[in-house]
């Protein structure tokens, strides 16, 4: 081996014309009004979604009541699953955990049973109405009681879920 001088490196630091431009951060007031506007009118419209998902498994039970049991099929029962997990993620995107962990139950039943039948439709149709109920319950209505009914919700639905389970 030759032996080679080792050389410093000369490092460049080019200009940050951005930084330049925006300074170094923060934003005016005005700006974070505006901000805090379009969040607030983006959660309005998700919570729009959430009643719109709620209203098309309503639909879809309403039509499956109405056809004979033999006729019903995997795309029914995957259009439900479907929607329960859309209103899942919108009620994350509104900050509304109780819908989200609702709906996560629901979830996890279908996915267990992966099939329909009376009493599944039945426990279904339970869910919807819960969460139809939460979706139209208003936030910043007080209520000393909201922990517990709503842990008497979560349990009432599991034991719904598991009374199946068993018997099946």
């Amino acid at each position: 081996m030759t032996d080679q001088k080792k050389k410093k490196a000369n490092i460049i630091q080019p200009p940050n014309k951005l930084k330049q431009m925006a300074g170094e951060g923060g934003l005016d007031p005005q700006t974070i009004q505006q901000a805090e506007c379009a969040l607030t009118d983006t959660a309005k419209r998700n919570a729009r979604c959430v009643d719109h998902y709620i209203a098309a498994i309503k639909v879809h039970l309403k039509y499956i009541n109405k056809i004979p049991t033999d006729q019903w099929d995997d795309e029914m029962y995957s259009d439900i699953l479907a929607l329960a997990l859309d209103i899942k993620s919108q009620g994350t995107l509104i900050g509304c955990p109780l819908i989200t962990q609702v709906s996560d139950i629901l979830i996890t039943f279908m996915e267990t049973i992966h099939k329909l039948d009376p009493k599944v439709v039945a426990i279904i149709e339970k869910f919807d109405d819960a969460l139809e109920q939460l979706s139209q319950r208003d936030e910043h209505h007080a209520n000393e009681n909201k922990d517990i009914l709503e842990k008497q919700l979560i349990q009432k639905l599991y034991e719904s879920c598991h009374e199946y389970m068993r018997k099946a």
